[in-house]
């Protein structure tokens, strides 16, 4: 079925897609950070009007 291809496909991709994705992960990890320092934490208003 689908799903044996899905699994030969991820076996095959998954070293570079993960190491692609802990990079994404990271550089959005920094941007939401340096967003969150620089504008004093705007990016969660609705958590602090409860």
């Amino acid at each position: 079925s689908d799903f044996s291809y899905f699994q030969l496909a991820v076996s095959v991709f998954w070293p570079e897609a993960r190491a692609y994705l802990t990079i994404i992960f990271y550089i959005a990890l920094l941007d939401r950070s340096m967003i969150a320092s620089s504008q004093g934490s705007v990016i969660q208003p609705e958590a602090r009007t409860c």
